[in-house]
């Protein structure tokens, strides 16, 4: 399961502050898109490392899905 700390305003995860990927705590520089899914939220987003991720979250699960883009 991948973890991804947030800050949540009125709503949980309103924004991504950071994130883990590949055992690497990494931090979010940047959100580039962000957006609804039917059972969640997803973000498109600059970290740390100046890479590019997608950042998933699931409402029924709970869980988040991290994907390097």
């Amino acid at each position: 399961m991948d973890q991804v700390s947030c800050y949540s305003g009125s709503s949980y995860a309103d924004r991504p502050k950071n994130f883990f990927c590949e055992n690497i705590s990494l931090k979010v520089t940047r959100v580039l898109a962000s957006g609804n899914l039917p059972a969640g939220k997803f973000f498109y987003i600059v970290a740390s490392d100046d890479r590019n991720y997608r950042l998933e979250y699931n409402f029924l699960s709970e869980t988040w899905h991290v994907q390097p883009v």
